[in-house]
């Protein structure tokens, strides 16, 4: 008996073992009741698997959880955790972005629990250029391809940065490419004739130069040969060079339209067809186009040209075709780029400082153009000439060959008497450097020198023999002067208005006129031009691509200037001039 009683015991105390409890945080917990030895035998006896209420002891009710936390683990109660990315911890945990060689790296905001935060901080250095991009773009261009080499440009880093270092891409110049014919240009050689101007150039001599001209629908071309030239330029490199010049004068029957392109018949290497409609040179109505200082801007000045291709009659550009004439690529952007428009349209063109004095230039309108100019001295610095359209006699002023500031005996002498033998109804004179603008070169004292020379030789001449418009430039501001006495003063004008325009009727003066920057160099006024407000209609800064119209129908001119904003055409200011 004593023996089942201690095998009784030994069971109690397991089935005891396995009515404990465990605390949230896995502490072992007592249970709270005091054993009963016969309460505990007489359960174990009575099942073979626990009662629901040992169950219940083994997992511990919500009610027995909450007693045990709030016993035992004092940290439920505490405040919760709110973050503060306030701390700056560069560390890869918290990088937000590498350093480059433009910013430095940047990394999250960060909260003393290893959160981060939607702000960032930079820190540390940035990285050294890497000039490893091979770009071939103008920008990194150090020499253009060579017969003896390939285009050359420097290494970049992707953020735009130039480096030292160059690599070379595509291929030397070829044979073809050094013989093909660029920078055309054709002019109104002599209008009474109905002869015209051709220039074109080549960087190596042409073996069989040759014009081919058909009218259109013909298919047999009609050859000339034209004489040929040495000339020099420099590269961008600012190597000097030799290059060729080709000229030749052709006469084309007036209202006919023809096709002709330029080359050498020998090797078939040909410019692309131009398409050119022979002018008529006694025409009662005309168009003709005043645009000055295209300089910087091949494509400014493609949209002046494309705009007034297909009605102008020509163009007469007073100076500074390039900004830096030495240079032959400056001349072939500019006209070869244009081709199009160019060989369609003659160029009545005179030099500016930009093709003389502004680098030391020489000879570089004659090289580019084939005018009919009379015999003078020297052409190094540009040249004078005079030509007839309907009736109106054009005098082509050069005023970069001058003495005291003033024009030199001969070019006064020959002004006076083709002033002198004129019998047209019309008088347009040209000349680049102006008497009268509103920029700085017409009223600043710094700069005015030449411009008051000027007036003081030429405005009492211009008047006594009735010019009637004076077309400048170097200034690239727009203005229209009143009209001016030979002292420079205001006239009384009559005005009549003609389908809402309004017409200067035989003014007593000569009027003096700015069409702005043809390319891409506007100008303002110069802060001095309100002192001489009085002797303009208006006068101000210009747009890019700026340019004059003039239409010329018997006993009246209609003047429209105007400028063209990227491919959008706008008018500045309409007027006109009428003779009774």
């Amino acid at each position: 008996m004593k023996k089942l009683l201690c095998i009784l015991l030994v069971l109690a105390c397991v089935v005891g073992l396995f009515s404990c409890t465990r605390t949230p945080n896995g502490r072992a917990k007592s249970s709270n009741s005091q054993h009963n030895d016969d309460a505990t035998v007489s359960d174990s006896i009575s099942s073979d698997t626990p009662s629901s209420d040992t169950s219940s002891s083994d997992i511990p009710s919500s009610d027995t959880s909450s007693s045990d936390t709030s016993a035992n683990d004092t940290s439920a109660t505490d405040t919760p955790h709110v973050c503060s990315f306030s701390e700056e911890l560069a560390t890869t945990q918290y990088l937000k972005s590498e350093p480059t060689c433009e910013k430095q790296a940047t990394y999250y905001y960060s909260c003393s629990c290893g959160k981060s935060g939607d702000k960032a901080f930079a820190y540390g250095d940035t990285l050294p250029h890497n000039y490893n991009v091979r770009f071939a773009i103008k920008k990194y261009l150090k020499s253009e391809a060579t017969l003896d080499s390939p285009a050359i440009y420097y290494y970049s880093c992707k953020c735009g940065a130039v480096g030292t270092k160059t690599f070379e891409i595509g291929d030397k110049l070829t044979e073809q490419i050094a013989y093909w014919s660029t920078s055309l240009t054709v002019t109104l050689y002599d209008t009474k004739n109905s002869i015209y101007g051709i220039t074109f150039n080549s960087y190596e001599l042409l073996d069989e130069e040759i014009i081919q001209f058909r009218k259109v629908g013909d298919d047999a071309w009609t050859d000339y040969v034209p004489r040929v030239e040495e000339a020099t330029a420099y590269d961008s490199d600012k190597n000097k060079f030799t290059y060729y010049v080709y000229k030749a004068e052709i006469t084309l029957e007036p209202g006919v339209e023809y096709e002709y392109r330029v080359g050498d018949a020998n090797m078939e290497i040909f410019s692309n067809t131009a398409t050119i409609k022979a002018r008529d040179p006694n025409a009662e109505t005309f168009t003709f186009v005043h645009v000055s200082d295209s300089q910087k801007g091949p494509t400014e000045f493609g949209r002046v040209l494309k705009s007034v291709s297909s009605r102008a009659d020509f163009i007469i550009h007073t100076g500074d075709v390039v900004q830096d004439a030495i240079y032959e690529y400056q001349w072939s952007d500019m006209l070869a780029k244009n081709f199009g428009y160019i060989a369609t349209v003659p160029i009545m063109a005179i030099s500016g400082n930009h093709e003389t004095g502004y680098t030391n230039c020489y000879n570089e309108t004659y090289e580019h153009f084939n005018q009919n100019i009379p015999a003078q001295s020297s052409t190094t610095k540009g040249y004078y000439y005079s030509f007839e359209y309907g009736d109106v006699k054009f005098i082509m002023l050069n005023t970069n060959d001058l003495e005291s500031r003033k024009l030199k005996s001969e070019q006064y002498n020959w002004l006076i008497e083709e002033l002198e033998s004129n019998t047209c109804k019309w008088t347009v004179v040209s000349m680049h450097n102006p008497l009268y603008s509103v920029g700085k070169w017409g009223v600043n004292p710094s700069n005015y020198k030449v411009a008051r020379a000027l007036q003081e030789q030429l405005q009492g001449i211009f008047a006594r023999y009735g010019v009637d418009i004076v077309l400048q430039g170097h200034d690239h501001t727009v203005s229209k002067t009143h009209p001016l006495d030979g002292n420079g003063n205001v006239t009384n004008e009559t005005i009549e208005t003609i389908n809402g325009i309004n017409y200067s009727v035989d003014p007593s003066g000569v009027i003096y006129l700015m069409s702005g920057a043809s390319g891409s160099d506007p100008r303002e006024a110069d802060s001095n031009a309100e002192d001489y407000m009085h002797l303009y209609e208006y006068g101000h800064g210009s747009f890019p691509s700026s340019w004059t119209e003039f239409e010329v129908s018997g006993d009246t001119i209609t003047v429209t200037v105007k400028y063209n904003d990227n491919g959008a055409q706008f008018t500045y200011y309409t007027w006109g001039i009428k003779k009774s």
